[in-house]
Protein backbone atom coordinates (compact mmCIF):
# COMPACT_ATOMS: atom_id res chain seq x y z
CA UNK A 1 0.00 0.00 0.00
CA UNK A 2 1.53 3.26 -1.15
CA UNK A 3 -0.19 5.27 1.57
CA UNK A 4 1.01 2.92 4.32
CA UNK A 5 4.53 2.88 2.92
CA UNK A 6 4.81 6.64 2.84
CA UNK A 7 3.46 7.01 6.36
CA UNK A 8 5.60 4.31 7.97
CA UNK A 9 8.85 5.84 6.77
CA UNK A 10 8.50 8.90 8.98
CA UNK A 11 10.55 7.03 11.59
CA UNK A 12 13.59 8.22 9.58
CA UNK A 13 12.69 11.89 9.88
CA UNK A 14 15.43 12.77 12.39
CA UNK A 15 18.41 10.84 10.95
CA UNK A 16 21.03 13.50 10.19
CA UNK A 17 24.63 12.37 10.87
CA UNK A 18 25.99 15.02 8.47
CA UNK A 19 25.04 18.66 8.14
CA UNK A 20 23.60 20.07 4.93
CA UNK A 21 26.87 21.78 3.98
CA UNK A 22 28.81 18.53 4.44
CA UNK A 23 26.79 16.67 1.80
CA UNK A 24 27.51 17.45 -1.89
CA UNK A 25 24.32 18.51 -3.68
CA UNK A 26 22.87 16.21 -6.37
CA UNK A 27 23.23 17.15 -10.02
CA UNK A 28 20.87 19.86 -11.27
CA UNK A 29 17.92 18.90 -13.47
CA UNK A 30 17.67 19.83 -17.14
CA UNK A 31 14.02 20.61 -17.78
CA UNK A 32 14.51 20.53 -21.55
CA UNK A 33 14.63 16.75 -21.11
CA UNK A 34 11.43 14.79 -20.50
CA UNK A 35 13.11 12.56 -17.92
CA UNK A 36 13.30 15.63 -15.66
CA UNK A 37 9.49 15.57 -15.45
CA UNK A 38 7.45 13.12 -13.39
CA UNK A 39 4.45 14.11 -15.50
CA UNK A 40 4.35 15.93 -18.82
CA UNK A 41 1.86 16.20 -21.70
CA UNK A 42 4.45 14.78 -24.10
CA UNK A 43 4.91 11.51 -22.19
CA UNK A 44 2.71 8.75 -20.82
CA UNK A 45 2.65 8.75 -17.03
CA UNK A 46 0.35 7.94 -14.14
CA UNK A 47 -1.11 11.43 -14.03
CA UNK A 48 -3.10 10.33 -17.11
CA UNK A 49 -4.95 7.54 -15.27
CA UNK A 50 -8.62 7.76 -14.30
CA UNK A 51 -10.31 5.69 -11.57
CA UNK A 52 -12.81 3.09 -12.76
CA UNK A 53 -16.37 4.33 -12.97
CA UNK A 54 -15.49 7.93 -13.79
CA UNK A 55 -16.38 9.25 -17.20
CA UNK A 56 -13.51 11.23 -18.64
CA UNK A 57 -13.37 13.52 -21.64
CA UNK A 58 -9.79 14.68 -21.55
CA UNK A 59 -9.75 15.56 -25.25
CA UNK A 60 -10.53 19.16 -24.33
CA UNK A 61 -7.81 20.32 -21.94
CA UNK A 62 -8.59 23.96 -21.33
CA UNK A 63 -5.71 24.85 -19.01
CA UNK A 64 -2.24 23.75 -17.95
CA UNK A 65 -1.48 22.44 -14.47
CA UNK A 66 1.86 22.92 -12.75
CA UNK A 67 1.88 20.28 -10.01
CA UNK A 68 4.52 20.15 -7.26
CA UNK A 69 4.57 16.74 -5.60
CA UNK A 70 5.04 16.18 -1.84
CA UNK A 71 7.97 14.52 -0.11
CA UNK A 72 8.73 10.99 -1.29
CA UNK A 73 12.36 10.94 -0.14
CA UNK A 74 11.67 9.17 3.13
CA UNK A 75 14.07 6.30 3.61
CA UNK A 76 17.02 6.51 6.00
CA UNK A 77 19.75 8.52 4.29
CA UNK A 78 22.64 10.85 5.01
CA UNK A 79 21.58 12.94 2.02
CA UNK A 80 19.47 16.06 2.47
CA UNK A 81 18.16 16.17 -1.09
CA UNK A 82 17.10 13.41 -3.48
CA UNK A 83 18.98 12.47 -6.61
CA UNK A 84 16.83 12.94 -9.71
CA UNK A 85 17.58 9.41 -10.94
CA UNK A 86 16.78 7.70 -7.62
CA UNK A 87 14.63 4.81 -8.88
CA UNK A 88 12.90 4.16 -5.56
CA UNK A 89 12.00 7.81 -4.98
CA UNK A 90 10.77 8.16 -8.57
CA UNK A 91 8.61 5.04 -8.27
CA UNK A 92 7.05 6.27 -5.03
CA UNK A 93 6.44 9.65 -6.63
CA UNK A 94 4.73 8.11 -9.66
CA UNK A 95 2.62 5.53 -7.82
CA UNK A 96 1.80 7.89 -4.97
CA UNK A 97 1.18 11.61 -5.61
CA UNK A 98 1.36 11.63 -9.41
CA UNK A 99 -1.36 9.00 -9.70
CA UNK A 100 -3.35 9.70 -6.53
CA UNK A 101 -3.14 13.51 -6.52
CA UNK A 102 -2.07 15.03 -9.85
CA UNK A 103 -4.56 12.86 -11.77
CA UNK A 104 -7.44 14.72 -10.13
CA UNK A 105 -6.74 17.55 -12.61
CA UNK A 106 -6.50 15.47 -15.81
CA UNK A 107 -10.12 16.02 -16.84
CA UNK A 108 -9.54 19.69 -17.44
CA UNK A 109 -5.78 20.32 -17.63
CA UNK A 110 -2.50 19.22 -19.17
CA UNK A 111 -0.28 18.22 -16.26
CA UNK A 112 3.34 19.26 -15.80
CA UNK A 113 5.02 17.88 -12.66
CA UNK A 114 8.78 18.41 -12.35
CA UNK A 115 11.14 16.05 -10.66
CA UNK A 116 13.21 18.14 -8.30
CA UNK A 117 15.94 17.66 -5.74
CA UNK A 118 13.31 17.42 -3.05
CA UNK A 119 14.30 17.87 0.58
CA UNK A 120 14.39 14.73 2.73
CA UNK A 121 11.51 14.41 5.20
CA UNK A 122 13.93 15.14 8.06
CA UNK A 123 14.26 18.71 6.75
CA UNK A 124 11.01 19.55 8.53
CA UNK A 125 11.93 17.93 11.83
CA UNK A 126 15.62 18.50 12.57
CA UNK A 127 18.18 21.33 12.68
CA UNK A 128 16.55 24.47 11.30
CA UNK A 129 19.54 25.63 9.23
CA UNK A 130 20.10 22.22 7.65
CA UNK A 131 16.42 21.87 6.84
CA UNK A 132 16.26 25.37 5.39
CA UNK A 133 19.26 24.65 3.20
CA UNK A 134 17.66 21.50 1.82
CA UNK A 135 14.32 23.21 1.18
CA UNK A 136 16.02 26.21 -0.47
CA UNK A 137 17.90 23.86 -2.82
CA UNK A 138 14.64 22.07 -3.66
CA UNK A 139 12.95 25.41 -4.36
CA UNK A 140 15.74 26.37 -6.79
CA UNK A 141 14.65 23.45 -8.97
CA UNK A 142 10.93 24.16 -8.61
CA UNK A 143 11.51 27.78 -9.56
CA UNK A 144 13.59 26.78 -12.60
CA UNK A 145 10.93 24.28 -13.66
CA UNK A 146 8.19 26.89 -13.28
CA UNK A 147 10.16 29.36 -15.40
CA UNK A 148 10.58 26.64 -18.04
CA UNK A 149 6.84 25.91 -17.81
CA UNK A 150 5.96 29.57 -18.37
CA UNK A 151 8.41 29.97 -21.26
CA UNK A 152 7.30 26.88 -23.17
CA UNK A 153 3.53 27.23 -23.27
CA UNK A 154 1.12 29.72 -24.87
CA UNK A 155 1.57 33.00 -23.02
CA UNK A 156 -2.13 33.73 -22.57
CA UNK A 157 -3.27 30.21 -21.70
CA UNK A 158 -4.73 29.95 -18.15
CA UNK A 159 -3.03 27.67 -15.65
CA UNK A 160 -3.46 26.04 -12.27
CA UNK A 161 -0.77 25.82 -9.61
CA UNK A 162 -1.30 22.68 -7.52
CA UNK A 163 0.71 21.10 -4.74
CA UNK A 164 0.73 19.07 -1.57
CA UNK A 165 2.87 19.15 1.59
CA UNK A 166 6.50 20.01 0.65
CA UNK A 167 5.11 20.93 -2.75
CA UNK A 168 2.91 23.54 -1.07
CA UNK A 169 5.94 24.93 0.79
CA UNK A 170 7.43 25.68 -2.62
CA UNK A 171 4.10 26.75 -4.11
CA UNK A 172 3.79 29.50 -1.50
CA UNK A 173 7.17 30.86 -2.57
CA UNK A 174 6.21 30.74 -6.26
CA UNK A 175 3.15 32.86 -5.54
CA UNK A 176 5.20 35.34 -3.53
CA UNK A 177 7.83 35.64 -6.26
CA UNK A 178 5.86 35.33 -9.50
CA UNK A 179 2.14 35.89 -8.91
CA UNK A 180 1.30 38.06 -5.93
CA UNK A 181 0.17 41.37 -7.39
CA UNK A 182 1.62 40.69 -10.86
CA UNK A 183 -0.08 40.59 -14.30
CA UNK A 184 0.63 36.85 -14.47
CA UNK A 185 -1.91 36.32 -11.68
CA UNK A 186 -4.69 37.18 -14.13
CA UNK A 187 -4.01 33.87 -15.89
CA UNK A 188 -4.03 31.87 -12.66
CA UNK A 189 -7.28 29.92 -12.31
CA UNK A 190 -6.38 29.05 -8.71
CA UNK A 191 -3.54 27.75 -6.56
CA UNK A 192 -4.18 24.56 -4.59
CA UNK A 193 -1.81 24.77 -1.61
CA UNK A 194 -2.92 21.66 0.24
CA UNK A 195 -1.53 20.13 3.42
CA UNK A 196 0.54 23.05 4.66
CA UNK A 197 0.00 26.12 6.84
CA UNK A 198 -1.05 28.96 4.53
CA UNK A 199 -1.71 32.19 6.42
CA UNK A 200 -3.40 35.18 4.74
CA UNK A 201 -0.49 37.38 5.77
CA UNK A 202 1.87 35.38 3.54
CA UNK A 203 0.55 37.25 0.49
CA UNK A 204 -0.04 40.93 -0.11
CA UNK A 205 -2.64 40.62 -2.86
CA UNK A 206 -3.48 36.95 -3.42
CA UNK A 207 -6.57 36.02 -1.38
CA UNK A 208 -8.23 32.77 -0.38
CA UNK A 209 -10.95 31.42 -2.69
CA UNK A 210 -14.33 31.54 -0.97
CA UNK A 211 -15.88 29.05 -3.42
CA UNK A 212 -15.26 27.28 -6.74
CA UNK A 213 -16.47 30.38 -8.58
CA UNK A 214 -13.53 32.55 -7.49
CA UNK A 215 -10.41 33.00 -9.62
CA UNK A 216 -6.76 34.05 -9.21
CA UNK A 217 -6.93 32.95 -5.57
CA UNK A 218 -5.65 30.07 -3.43
CA UNK A 219 -7.32 27.06 -1.83
CA UNK A 220 -5.97 25.33 1.25
CA UNK A 221 -6.87 22.75 3.89
CA UNK A 222 -5.14 20.38 6.31
CA UNK A 223 -7.10 17.26 7.32
CA UNK A 224 -7.29 15.94 10.87
CA UNK A 225 -9.56 13.83 13.04
CA UNK A 226 -12.31 15.91 14.59
CA UNK A 227 -11.11 17.67 17.76
CA UNK A 228 -7.40 17.06 17.08
CA UNK A 229 -4.77 19.77 16.76
CA UNK A 230 -1.20 18.92 15.67
CA UNK A 231 1.81 19.60 17.89
CA UNK A 232 2.84 22.59 15.75
CA UNK A 233 -0.55 24.26 16.06
CA UNK A 234 -0.49 27.94 17.07
CA UNK A 235 -3.15 30.57 17.69
CA UNK A 236 -2.31 32.37 14.43
CA UNK A 237 -3.44 29.29 12.51
CA UNK A 238 -7.02 30.20 13.40
CA UNK A 239 -6.66 32.84 10.67
CA UNK A 240 -6.31 30.16 7.95
CA UNK A 241 -9.28 30.35 5.59
CA UNK A 242 -10.06 26.64 5.34
CA UNK A 243 -11.66 25.43 2.13
CA UNK A 244 -13.99 22.45 2.58
CA UNK A 245 -13.74 20.58 -0.77
CA UNK A 246 -17.02 18.77 -0.12
CA UNK A 247 -19.01 21.96 0.47
CA UNK A 248 -16.97 23.70 -2.21
CA UNK A 249 -15.97 26.74 -0.21
CA UNK A 250 -14.92 28.34 3.06
CA UNK A 251 -18.46 28.03 4.39
CA UNK A 252 -19.20 27.49 8.05
CA UNK A 253 -20.65 24.20 9.18
CA UNK A 254 -20.43 20.58 8.19
CA UNK A 255 -21.38 19.02 4.88
CA UNK A 256 -24.08 16.38 4.64
CA UNK A 257 -23.13 12.79 3.84
CA UNK A 258 -24.89 12.97 0.47
CA UNK A 259 -22.50 15.73 -0.65
CA UNK A 260 -19.46 13.48 -0.33
CA UNK A 261 -18.72 11.79 -3.66
CA UNK A 262 -16.19 9.17 -2.58
CA UNK A 263 -12.71 8.21 -1.34
CA UNK A 264 -9.88 7.18 -3.67
CA UNK A 265 -8.43 4.00 -2.13
CA UNK A 266 -5.00 2.35 -2.31
CA UNK A 267 -5.95 0.46 -5.49
CA UNK A 268 -6.89 3.70 -7.26
CA UNK A 269 -10.57 2.88 -7.02
CA UNK A 270 -13.28 5.31 -5.99
CA UNK A 271 -15.25 3.90 -3.06
CA UNK A 272 -17.10 4.81 0.14
CA UNK A 273 -19.41 7.50 -1.20
CA UNK A 274 -21.30 9.50 1.43
CA UNK A 275 -18.80 8.52 4.13
CA UNK A 276 -16.97 11.77 4.98
CA UNK A 277 -18.31 14.60 7.13
CA UNK A 278 -15.93 17.56 7.27
CA UNK A 279 -15.91 21.02 8.79
CA UNK A 280 -13.40 23.85 8.88
CA UNK A 281 -12.65 24.74 12.51
CA UNK A 282 -9.88 27.03 13.83
CA UNK A 283 -7.84 26.80 10.63
CA UNK A 284 -8.08 23.01 10.28
CA UNK A 285 -10.35 20.72 8.29
CA UNK A 286 -11.80 18.35 10.87
CA UNK A 287 -13.26 15.07 9.65
CA UNK A 288 -15.48 12.71 11.60
CA UNK A 289 -13.81 9.30 11.51
CA UNK A 290 -15.81 7.29 8.96
CA UNK A 291 -16.64 3.62 9.30
CA UNK A 292 -14.71 2.44 6.27
CA UNK A 293 -11.95 -0.20 5.88
CA UNK A 294 -9.22 2.33 5.14
CA UNK A 295 -6.51 0.48 7.02
CA UNK A 296 -4.01 2.30 9.21
CA UNK A 297 -5.52 5.72 8.58
CA UNK A 298 -8.52 5.05 10.78
CA UNK A 299 -6.18 4.53 13.75
CA UNK A 300 -4.60 7.96 13.34
CA UNK A 301 -5.69 11.52 14.00
CA UNK A 302 -3.43 13.15 11.41
CA UNK A 303 -4.82 12.48 7.92
CA UNK A 304 -2.29 14.61 6.06
CA UNK A 305 -1.36 11.78 3.72
CA UNK A 306 -4.95 11.53 2.47
CA UNK A 307 -5.63 15.25 1.96
CA UNK A 308 -6.51 14.52 -1.68
CA UNK A 309 -7.73 10.90 -1.48
CA UNK A 310 -10.56 11.56 0.96
CA UNK A 311 -12.17 14.13 -1.34
CA UNK A 312 -10.94 13.00 -4.77
CA UNK A 313 -14.12 13.25 -6.83
CA UNK A 314 -15.33 16.39 -5.05
CA UNK A 315 -12.02 18.04 -5.97
CA UNK A 316 -12.18 16.75 -9.54
CA UNK A 317 -15.66 18.12 -10.14
CA UNK A 318 -14.91 21.36 -8.28
CA UNK A 319 -11.79 22.06 -10.34
CA UNK A 320 -13.76 21.57 -13.57
CA UNK A 321 -16.40 23.98 -12.28
CA UNK A 322 -13.74 26.53 -11.34
CA UNK A 323 -12.10 26.37 -14.77
CA UNK A 324 -15.43 26.80 -16.55
CA UNK A 325 -16.26 29.80 -14.36
CA UNK A 326 -12.85 31.26 -15.16
CA UNK A 327 -13.64 31.28 -18.89
CA UNK A 328 -17.14 32.66 -18.28
CA UNK A 329 -15.62 35.57 -16.38
CA UNK A 330 -12.98 36.04 -19.10
CA UNK A 331 -15.76 36.59 -21.67
CA UNK A 332 -17.53 39.05 -19.39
Amino acid sequence: MILISLSSCHRNKTYNPRTFTEVPPPQKPDYDKLEAWAAHPQKEDLSDTVPLGINSNSDSLLVDVFFIHPTTFLRKSEAWNAELDDAEVNRWTAEGPIQHQASVFNEIGAIYAPRYRQAHIKSYFTNVEDGKGALDLAYEDVKTAFEHFLANRPKNRPFILAAHSQGSTHGIRLIQEFLDGTPLAEKLVAAYLIGMTVLPEMFEYCEACENWGDRSCYITWMTYDRGYKPSFYSEEMKEIEVFNPILGGTFQGENTASQHLGVLDKDFELKYQESILAEGVDGLLWVRKPRIPFGFLMKKKNWHIADYNLFYLNIREGVAQQVIQFFVQEKD
